[in-house]
């Protein structure tokens, strides 16, 4: 077992295990690799609103994730994303590369968090 695995263990007790299949991180991960994805073919504009709304979404989800667990720097990049692809009033950024680049980016961390376990603070204070 790795150090940093046996230090959440010690902290925390056992957890629910990351990154089942069933896990709704995983599929919203899943979906987002998809989207982006798709994204990177010629599609109408209709398209890439619609994928806005969903990784605005997806970034609300793991926000709310992390928040049960602790207030961290990965909540701030969480919510710049939010405002980035909020479809209310959208960002304009002019360069399709420049989205590519951070659809990929957003799609890796969204992976990097299915992944990362977590434990709700009211477990946590109920097993102290």
């Amino acid at each position: 077992m790795s150090t940093v695995a046996a230090d959440l263990r010690a902290e925390y007790g056992d957890m629910p295990e990351a990154g089942k299949s069933s896990d709704p991180a995983r599929i919203i991960a899943i979906v987002a690799t998809i989207g982006a994805a798709f994204a990177l073919l010629r599609l109408p504009y209709g398209y890439y609103t619609l994928l806005r709304v969903a990784l605005c979404a997806a970034s609300v989800f793991y926000i709310v994730r992390q928040l049960n667990v602790r207030f961290n720097g990965v909540v701030v990049v969480l919510t710049g994303l939010v405002v980035l692809y909020n479809p209310v009033w959208p960002v304009h950024l002019g360069s399709k590369w420049v989205w590519t680049l951070l659809n990929i980016a957003t799609v890796v961390l969204f992976w990097m968090l299915s992944s990362r376990p977590t434990i709700d603070r009211t477990e946590r204070a109920g097993q102290q």
